[in-house]
């Protein structure tokens, strides 16, 4: 009987990824509120871009109909616009960031936001294999 590594199935899934998938670009960003320490009601905060921005491939789908589509939908938390994007679980996708599609940028590029539930890894026995992310167009991003 043959046996799996966990290892062997990242790199299928990695495989699998980079080959079906389209280029993403991914950009990560801190916040700092305009108001200075201990003023964070009704405040704005000010966004800059923190590190470089990394590339990447990824599966980019609508949202679908039934399982966690559904309940998030049902939730409100997703839109029917929204998209779902099928990342390697070995990137970092905690923090603020923004995922565009395509390299280089189009002339007109297409940025998204993560939504709430933030990201969700899938894996077995707590090693990520890949992660979901539900994301929304940035206007005039």
């Amino acid at each position: 009987m043959a046996s799996a590594t966990i290892s062997g199935l990242r790199d299928a899934v990695n495989q699998t990824l980079i080959t079906v998938g389209t280029t993403l670009r991914l950009r990560y960003f801190s916040g700092t509120f305009a108001g200075g320490a201990g003023s964070y009601y009704d405040d704005s905060m000010t966004w800059s871009q923190s590190g470089t921005t990394q590339y990447t491939s990824g599966i980019v789908t609508p949202i679908g109909t039934r399982g966690t589509d559904a309940f998030l939908r049902e939730q409100g938390k997703i839109l029917d616009g929204d998209l779902k994007f099928y990342l390697l679980g070995t990137l970092s996708t905690s923090g603020t960031m923004l995922i565009g599609i395509g390299s280089p940028p189009p002339s007109t590029p297409r940025e998204y936001y993560i939504l709430d539930p933030g990201p969700i890894a899938r894996g077995m026995n707590d090693a990520s294999l890949y992660n979901v992310v539900y994301g929304r167009y940035l206007q005039g991003g």
